[in-house]
């Protein structure tokens, strides 16, 4: 058994190299090489950076090539290979480039390049231009000048791959940059300026999709899936503070805003029903927030989710209004579901139902059940019957998209009420079907 001491490296058989990292050479021992941190380091806890490779190395010899970083039966976009010679790579990415942290290794372009090619399509449901360019050429050259964003995307790509191919090599990786990430991003919190502010917004924005899910589906329990979900609201909720910094001045001039924008299209008014007793059934709403500092109650927002599913039924501003709806929630609607509140409970169930009609996106899946049948059993014990109403509303849009299909979950929210499949000015690329 090879002995370890707190202070020595233990001695394991080692090759000749010049790909040890900087530390070790600097220290003048003899580096493991290990990724994405060596054997010395990992002890000790300094930075671990690998010296850019030379320019003749074959891209085959710096990186660790696997099918497995890819499911099949993605219909976005054909499945890419990185030792693919005909994939077009950006010019800033050759040779291996000096990024904030250092030299980019082989395994860090590995991840990045699985990112911008593929991972960042499982976070939204949108594939628009404008979405598509910000994630494979904006955050990639962005990240570059800033390690809490870099760490991020290689932290996103990381836990991708995991998932995907599990392994416990894996899972290690993609916790030591969820780790990398939440160290950097705490420290450029403490100073935020000009210059790195939207790397800030963009990274707090993808620390969402890196709150862990609980392990087993099968086997955690509800308390598990409120603590997860009662997460993703707080970290939602920093969000929203940041972008409040520069609401105001020029947040739309950000390369990230097509990402955080509220809406993509004007909505008209919303109808008037005739009730079965011949009285007309109208709510009136509040104008809409314009700023996150002075947002309308949680209920306010509610109408333009339903009026876009409406009007424009599953087309992309639905959806970019049910993603950003959590930023709108102030402190003490938070407050309220950390306490369980029951009809703020309801109204998240509804959120998260919502969402789920999604075709993708980190906040889709089993999770979205899980949630709602965790708050489904404090509704039924505690609430009043107007608020089990309300839920059980929520139950049967679930089970009507796991049996029929998005569609008729979407009738079913009306009533059966005849939705347009292209409404008036839509496009085919605007629908989800």
């Amino acid at each position: 058994m090879v002995r370890r001491s707190a202070g020595l490296v233990s001695k394991k058989p080692h090759r000749k190299s010049r790909g040890g990292c900087s530390t070790c050479k600097r220290k003048k021992v003899k580096c493991d090489e290990g990724q994405p941190l060596c054997g010395y380091c990992s002890l000790r806890k300094p930075s671990c950076h690998y010296p850019q490779e030379p320019a003749s190395a074959s891209p085959a010899s710096n990186a660790t090539h696997s099918n497995g970083c890819f499911p099949t039966g993605v219909a976005l976009h054909e499945e890419a290979h990185f030792d693919d010679i005909s994939m077009s790579i950006n010019p800033w990415l050759i040779p291996a480039v000096q990024t904030a942290s250092g030299s980019l290794s082989g395994l860090e372009f590995e991840l990045l390049h699985q990112y911008r090619t593929f991972t960042w399509q499982t976070l939204t449901p949108r594939d628009d231009e404008a979405v598509v360019s910000i994630h494979s050429e904006s955050f990639p050259r962005l990240s570059l000048s800033h390690t809490h964003l870099f760490y991020a995307l290689l932290s996103i790509a990381a836990s991708h791959s995991n998932t995907l191919a599990p392994s416990k090599q894996a899972a290690h990786r993609a916790l030591v940059y969820r780790q990398k990430t939440l160290a950097e991003y705490s420290g450029a919190l403490q100073n935020i300026t000009a210059e790195n502010y939207e790397s800030v917004l963009v990274t707090g924005m993808l620390l969402i999709s890196l709150i862990p899910l609980p392990e087993d589906p099968g086997t955690a329990d509800e308390e598990t899936y409120l603590v997860w979900m009662y997460s993703t609201l707080k970290m939602s909720e920093g969000l929203r503070v940041l972008a409040s910094l520069r609401w105001a001045a020029g947040i739309e001039k950000l390369s990230a805003y097509p990402l955080i924008c509220r809406e993509l299209r004007t909505l008209p008014p919303p109808p008037i029903y005739h009730s079965a007793d011949g009285c007309y059934l109208y709510t009136r709403v509040a104008a809409v927030g314009t700023t996150p500092d002075h947002a309308n109650p949680p209920s306010t927002y509610y109408l333009p989710i339903f009026l876009s599913l409406y009007y424009h039924h599953l087309s992309l501003d639905f959806f970019v209004r049910v993603f950003v709806f959590c930023s709108f929630l102030m402190s003490e609607f938070l407050l309220l579901v950390k306490n369980r509140e029951p009809r703020a409970l309801v109204l998240i169930a509804w959120w998260r139902a919502l969402a789920g009609l999604a075709p993708r996106g980190c906040w889709v899946g089993r999770s979205v059940e899980k949630v709602i049948e965790a708050i489904g059993s404090i509704i039924m014990e505690t609430a009043d019957s107007v608020t089990q109403r309300a839920y059980k509303d929520v139950e049967h849009l679930i089970r009507t998209l796991k049996d029929d299909g998005d569609e008729a979950a979407v009738k079913s929210i009306f009533g059966g009420t005849n939705l347009c499949s292209s409404p008036v000015g839509q496009t085919d690329t605007d629908t989800f079907h």
